[in-house]
């Protein structure tokens, strides 16, 4: 009675759960056939319903109509993604623009561009495109000087991305499809110009990162400990060196240079410690979640609101929601909630480093800290401070280290 009860208090988990399987099932096995049966089935089930006798031995058309309706939509939409990974384009006479996500990548003799293409045109016709691809330009002051939101027309061959058959230890185009994009090409000299400018909330986000990471070169800090501040503080991996990456990577420890889920969790525990002076009545929660989730979003912002902070901050803020209104297995279901939304908005995201570690590190606070805070209790505010902050450090560690090792 208990475990349907808690069921109940969290609907969105027994519909985030068949969306995944849809989601995956649609990811290994090509084929969109059975996810339009099942939409067709389930509005079939759904006006069925309708017609039969309201009686408790019939409760479970509804739930089953509901949950194979999560399951075709989340087959269908992972459908309709991966058909914008696919690239079949091949001529290279056509005219494409795009604008640029993010600043360019310095290589040895190229600059690496990630690029959302707007449109393609050939001699009669232009056509609107939704595709990311990544871009090689000669390397000169031009291309590195780009911006993001910087808008380029240019001339180009891609080549689509095709994953590896054989079993190899990173296959750089799966996790390139994985992450939404379609294709990659070199871009010669003489076939590409700077055409316009779209400034945007990353745009002036990225700016500002840039502007703090600047800003942090003056503290006289040495190359190597200036580079590794502005990736662990900023998100800025810019500066490292391939040395220093390898050495995390090796290490198993490369998520702490990437600003990621793990480190707004941690923003977030301090910023609830520090906050708890306020008290715990209603109206002194719902302002210090509100203080909180500024603080956290204006931390997305100076760290150039790359998607990895997005998706916890969004998360975070269905959790503090859920504080606000004080009831632990609501706090449970927005989280669920906002994973829902998430891969409603972009299915790939299941397959996101990031995103699992986010998830996995806000449950197992929510889950495990409450264990660990009651395995010692004090009457000193500071020993039950520092147990706290010890506490929710371990709880994060023991959900998301598993999947770190892997």
């Amino acid at each position: 009675m208990l475990h349907n009860q808690t069921l109940h208090q969290m609907p969105f988990l027994r519909l985030l759960f068949p969306l995944v399987i849809g989601m995956i099932l649609s990811y290994t096995w090509n084929n969109s056939l059975i996810f339009y049966i099942g939409i067709l089935l389930s509005a079939s089930v759904f006006t069925l319903s309708f017609y039969l006798k309201k009686t408790y031995s019939n409760r479970w058309i509804p739930g089953m109509f509901i949950s194979l309706f999560c399951f075709s939509c989340g087959g269908f939409l992972m459908q309709q993604t991966l058909q914008q990974t696919n690239w079949e384009r091949s001529d290279p006479d056509l005219l494409y623009k795009g604008v640029l996500m993010e600043y360019p990548v310095e290589k040895n003799k190229t600059v690496l561009c990630k690029v959302q293409l707007l449109s393609i045109r050939d001699d009669s016709l232009c056509q609107l495109v939704d595709s990311r691809v990544i871009l090689y330009l000669p390397k000169d002051s031009l291309s590195l000087g780009l911006l993001p939101g910087n808008e380029i027309v240019f001339r180009c061959m891609f080549d689509p991305l095709l994953p590896s058959k054989e079993k190899v230890e990173f296959d750089y185009d799966l996790y390139l499809k994985k992450q939404g994009y379609a294709a990659k090409g070199f871009v010669r000299n003489s076939q590409w110009k700077l055409s316009a400018h779209h400034p945007g909330l990353r745009t002036l986000a990225l700016k500002c990162q840039r502007h703090l990471a600047e800003t942090m070169q003056t503290l006289g800090l040495s190359d190597r400990s200036y580079a590794l501040g502005v990736a662990m503080l900023l998100g800025y991996k810019d500066m490292l060196d391939t040395e220093t990456k390898t050495t995390f990577s090796s290490s198993g420890v490369s998520h702490l240079i990437a600003i990621s889920g793990l480190h707004v969790q941690i923003i977030f525990a301090m910023l609830s410690f520090s906050f708890a002076f306020m008290g715990n009545s209603r109206k002194s929660k719902i302002i210090r979640q509100l203080l909180i989730l500024l603080c956290i979003w204006l931390f997305a912002f100076v760290t150039g609101l790359s998607p990895s902070v997005v998706r916890a901050a969004s998360m975070l803020t269905f959790y503090g929601v859920g504080d606000m209104l004080g009831k632990k297995s609501l706090t449970l279901n927005l989280v669920f909630a906002s994973a829902f939304l998430m891969l409603l908005y972009n299915p790939l995201y299941l397959f996101d480093v990031s995103f699992q570690l986010s998830y996995v590190a806000v449950l197992s606070i929510i889950i495990i800290f409450p264990l660990l805070e009651n395995m010692h209790e004090s009457r000193n505010p500071l020993v039950r401070y520092i147990w706290s902050l010890f506490g929710v450090s371990v709880a994060a560690q023991m959900g998301t280290v598993p999947l770190c090792l892997y």
